[in-house]
């Protein structure tokens, strides 16, 4: 892959995915590479007012939680490995750059705003 474009996604469970997708190629697919790596905390932070009962459940709880994490991360990392070949109706999407993302943003507001002739823009 020549110069690929780089998309780096971030999750609510802290999953950090690293897509590296190629311009198109000759069958007019993209290529493309997927990285994962994850911050997932050791220990859990005891809050003020925890009974010893609470402190044992929520210990256990953090550590179901994190081994779960973990088994997740392990089986998403083996996605690494390989180059992925993806049609370009997806592709296309993730590597438009800020100009184009930005002018769909510009009709929609000049629709809003009443404007026929870009309205006739958004039908495309």
């Amino acid at each position: 892959m020549d110069r690929p474009t780089l998309a780096v996604i971030e999750t609510f469970d802290h999953f950090v995915y690293t897509l590296k997708i190629s311009g198109k190629s000759l069958g007019g697919n993209h290529y493309m590479t997927v990285g994962v790596t994850a911050q997932i905390p050791a220990q859990r932070v005891p809050g003020k007012n925890e009974t010893p009962a609470d402190k044992k459940k929520l210990d256990q709880e953090f550590q179901d939680s994190t081994r779960k994490l973990q088994n997740k991360l392990k089986q998403e990392q083996a996605l690494a490995p390989w180059v992925y070949t993806v049609s370009s109706w997806i592709g296309d999407t993730l590597t438009r750059d800020r100009a184009k993302l930005l002018d769909g943003r510009k009709a929609e507001k000049a629709a809003d705003a009443g404007d026929p002739a870009a309205s006739s823009l958004l039908i495309k």
